[in-house]
């Protein structure tokens, strides 16, 4: 499994696999919903618009984007990249579309025409994360080159629509595909990495300082905050066989109300 988000309901897991395919789970159950195949390679990255008709966008090595009715098994469509695609993400209603990949700079679609509308320019490797923000005016990045940044996407923006940077977050020596997070607010945001100290940095996001936890013993491949504006908490999601729905059953008794927004660290040390 290389990326998971959760339906609007919290009653459907959404998962992204390294087998081709986009998967459906029913959380109570842990029963596999629906298979939805098309893409030709791995898929990297997914993502779920928040209002509209419910739309799951996955990126995959295969250099597509896909855009799936969870309710189809097959493709609503695609839209064709040159590179594989690493990170992506979606607006409120999916009217805009948000992808990066190989190719550093991020690309920003007008889905309705199937059109690049405008470039984000800045990183210098790989993007491995995009996250929008709570209010949908910011767009967050985590790249290869140790930098997370943010993004002004709001439509009227001033064409220089970097908003600052963000350092502390180490690749190290990996090459994993590292996601960011923002908070429920907004006004914290977070990552994982692959340094010495296996360690997640938080900043806030008015004032750029930031903040390291410690304690993992592997590279720290996703961090999601808790959805009561708690301190970052650790769920860890395992996938032993690829199988997680044991963990997902258990975790849907306790975060029924807040499936969307749960804490979730994804770290090498426990997967096997």
């Amino acid at each position: 499994m290389l990326d998971l988000q959760w339906s609007r309901d919290s009653r459907v897991l959404f998962s992204a696999s390294a087998d081709t395919t986009v998967a459906s789970w029913d959380t109570e159950t842990g029963q596999k919903i629906r298979k939805h195949e098309g893409h030709e390679g791995v898929i990297d990255c997914l993502d779920v618009s928040k209002r509209g008709m419910e739309i799951v966008v996955s990126g995959s090595d295969d250099g597509t984007v896909g855009l799936w009715d969870p309710r189809q098994k097959e493709a609503l469509e695609y839209v064709e990249t040159p590179y594989p695609i690493t990170a992506v993400a979606v607006s409120e209603v999916a009217s805009e579309q948000y992808t990066d990949g190989i190719d550093p700079d991020i690309k920003v679609w007008d889905m309705r025409a199937k059109r690049i509308i405008y470039t984000l320019r800045g990183h210098t490797e790989t993007v491995t994360s995009l996250v929008v923000s709570p209010d949908n005016q910011s767009l967050l990045s985590f790249s290869h080159d140790n930098t997370v940044r943010t993004w002004d996407i709001r439509p009227f923006a001033p064409t220089n629509r970097a908003i600052r940077t963000y350092e502390g977050a180490q690749k190290g020596l990996e090459q994993n595909l590292f996601k960011a997070s923002w908070d429920q607010e907004g006004k914290r945001i977070a990552a994982g990495g692959g340094d010495e100290y296996h360690s997640v940095t938080v900043w806030d996001v008015a004032t750029g300082n930031g903040t390291k936890l410690t304690g993992h013993k592997g590279s720290v491949n996703d961090v999601r905050f808790h959805p009561g504006g708690e301190p970052i908490g650790k769920v860890f999601l395992l996938f032993p066989d690829n199988d997680f729905v044991g963990l997902s059953r258990r975790l849907s008794r306790r975060w029924r109300r807040s499936f969307s927004e749960v804490v979730s660290s994804v770290h090498l040390d426990h997967m096997c």
